[in-house]
């Protein structure tokens, strides 16, 4: 019985550490945050078991807080090392190609996701997707005009502040002969300050102690011209959805 129960117990710490580790903000800027939380307060268990070590003897809840350690460690190696290995992939394909079309210039790509990161959080918090009408696909802008229009409607407002990118890698890319079809994803990873209030009484109804939060997205751009496109962003971004990103060029 204990042994069900241990495994039990197992299951559903890693459970709550993948769910955790995976799922940030959503909706372009309005988020929870429980991913960066949940990983903070883990490290705080961490070294007060440490501590505690010499003076009680292990407990069930001692191994399972462990080894739910162990686990947390080696998923975000896991990640860490995927999206190297993406990015130096998309690297190298790019390198192939940049000389002959300058689109594909890896560091602008990447410098340019980071750029409009910050614009569709302006956007965002001021509740107005046409600031960034010309960087967005038009199906994205209607996307995020209704969403904007309604949290108007509720009397919603994002504040957003304290935006901090500590990550940006460009894991994925497709150059096809037909220019309209290139596409490509970036990696952006950092910390934020997103909390919500209810106008006009300003009551903070989301995040109310202000928490800067950790957030992982992913950037989707597609080719219109000599322009990128915003074409979609994914706010939960999974383990698969960093492997199944496509590497490729059309041969000539």
């Amino acid at each position: 019985m204990k042994r069900k129960q241990l495994l039990f117990l197992l299951l559903t710490i890693c459970f709550f550490i993948f769910i955790e580790t995976l799922y940030a903000r959503g909706g372009g800027g309005g988020g929870s945050g429980g991913g960066g939380g949940g990983a903070g307060g883990g490290g705080g268990h961490g070294g007060g078991h440490g501590g505690n070590y010499g003076n009680h003897p292990t407990t069930i809840w001692d191994l399972i807080i462990y080894i739910g350690f162990i686990v947390f460690g080696t998923f975000s190696g896991i990640v860490t090392t995927l999206l190297v290995w993406k990015s130096e992939f998309s690297k190298r394909i790019l390198h192939k190609i940049a000389g002959a079309d300058p689109m594909w210039n890896f560091e602008d790509m990447k410098l340019y996701a980071r750029q409009t990161f910050y614009k569709i959080q302006d956007a965002w918090e001021n509740r107005d997707i046409d600031r960034v009408k010309d960087i967005v696909t038009p199906e994205l802008y209607d996307k995020y005009k209704i969403m904007l229009d309604d949290m108007k409607a509720r009397g919603e407002k994002n504040i957003i502040g304290n935006m901090n990118i500590t990550n940006t890698s460009l894991i994925g890319c497709q150059d096809y002969k037909d220019d309209s079809m290139d596409r490509y994803v970036t990696y952006i990873k950092g910390t934020i300050l997103d909390y919500t209030i209810l106008e006009p009484s300003n009551e903070i109804i989301k995040n109310p102690n202000k928490t800067e939060e950790n957030f992982s997205d992913t950037y989707h751009f597609v080719r219109n011209g000599n322009v990128w496109l915003l074409e979609d962003i994914d706010n939960s971004v999974s383990l698969w959805d960093i492997i199944s990103t496509k590497n490729y060029k059309e041969k000539e």
